[in-house]
């Protein structure tokens, strides 16, 4: 689970399930989201396939705000692709154990020494 990010209009009511190494995308996500339609939400944030999810709703939002706000989301989405989810340092796609993930050299190595 991630930290904290409920201090966020954006992510004030959804459970972040990712890890706290994208916190800082999370962060720069919401503020540009907030800054196009100030009532636009969050209503899942997760991991998948080793790449950030962010699903939202802006039922206020007109058309152009909500193909803005889609290619915001999308971008973030993208960013997640070579940040560590553990810790936010560089980091790339790599499969542990059949699963995928994002992550650093150093928690490459310290999760696959686990999976054997």
């Amino acid at each position: 689970m991630s930290g904290d990010l409920s201090d966020l209009p954006f992510f004030s009511r959804v459970h972040i399930e990712c890890g706290p190494g994208w916190n800082d995308i999370l962060r720069h996500l919401a503020a540009v989201v907030e800054s196009i339609d100030a009532t636009a939400r969050a209503t899942l944030v997760k991991e998948k396939l080793g790449l950030l999810r962010v699903y939202w709703e802006a039922p206020n939002a007109t058309d152009e705000q909500l193909r803005t706000i889609g290619l915001v989301v999308a971008n973030h989405e993208r960013m997640s692709a070579t940040a560590c989810e553990k810790c936010g340092k560089p980091g790339e796609s790599r499969t542990i154990g059949g699963r995928m993930v994002t992550m650093c050299d150093d928690h490459y190595a310290e999760l696959s020494s686990f999976s054997g």
